[in-house]
């Protein structure tokens, strides 16, 4: 293994194996802050490597949004090479435990990075076995590869209208909730002794439209009952971002802003 700790270079992206060398390192160099835990497998294999340090930061339920999965790897280091050295990191490490898994569609990744097509690097979903879903506009069954990690959650989830029941969509949920091994990993990690009803705060990285998106996304105008403390943080992110570079991000429901989007780990 190659050892590359704090000293891993976030001027460019990187693959798969990269960012899985990086995160193997963390544990020798931080022993006293981080441990790396394998919370499950993908559908080729792949493991889904999770640093504990409760605050459950994903990125990369879709293959194509690499900047995702770099930014999870950079918040890992700002913590460990912060700590002890600027006082809000120290703070945030001594009163709270992070759990970071910063890939969670590897298999996408790897398919999207690694291809010379420009279509294929627009991969969303993961690396799913060939689905095939009925038509009613082509009158005959499309069978493709890949399901939405982030449409396979069990909210709301039996949508019988496209793009969500059909397996060529980018958006396709896939047969039933939970079927796949990445959203079952989540769901079984933060469902678990340890973690359940302990988590106090869910984000999940995803890139393009600068947007603070919180719950809930299957419905416009419907939220819940915390929802006044998630837009007090969410306004705090957003004062933090402009401070930084001057960028404007919007907050709110995706519902409110997009439109409705069902099952996702968002709800």
């Amino acid at each position: 293994m190659k050892y590359i700790g704090p000293n891993f270079d976030f001027s460019k992206y990187h693959s798969f194996e990269e960012y899985e060398n990086y995160l193997e390192s963390i544990p020798e160099a931080f022993p006293h802050l981080a441990q790396l835990q394998v919370i499950g497998f993908t559908h080729e294999k792949r493991r889904l490597l999770c640093l504990k340090r409760i605050i459950w930061i994903d990125g990369g339920n879709h293959a194509r949004e690499w900047p995702a999965f770099h930014t999870a790897a950079f918040f890992i280091n700002k913590l460990l090479t912060g700590y002890g050295n600027d006082p809000e990191i120290t703070r945030y490490i001594n009163n709270l435990n992070f759990y970071i898994l910063p890939i969670l569609n590897p298999d996408g990744f790897v398919f999207s990075r690694t291809s010379k097509s420009d279509l294929i690097r627009q991969w969303r979903k993961n690396r799913a076995p060939e689905n095939c879903t009925g038509s009613i506009l082509f009158r005959k069954n499309l069978c493709c590869e890949g399901v939405d990690l982030n449409r396979n959650y069990d909210f709301d989830f039996h949508q019988t209208f496209y793009p969500f029941n059909n397996s060529c969509s980018d958006e396709y949920q896939g047969p039933f909730p939970f079927s796949e091994p990445e959203s079952r990993a989540v769901r079984d990690f933060i469902t678990s002794n340890e973690l359940q009803n302990k988590t106090d705060a869910v984000i999940s990285l995803h890139t393009h439209g600068q947007l603070i998106i919180l719950p809930y996304n299957h419905r416009r105008k419907t939220y819940p009952t915390d929802y006044a403390d998630l837009m007090a943080v969410a306004q705090k992110a957003k004062n933090a971002i402009r401070k930084h570079n001057g960028n404007e991000y919007d907050i709110g429901t995706a519902a409110d802003i997009l439109g409705n989007i069902h099952n996702n780990n968002n709800n």
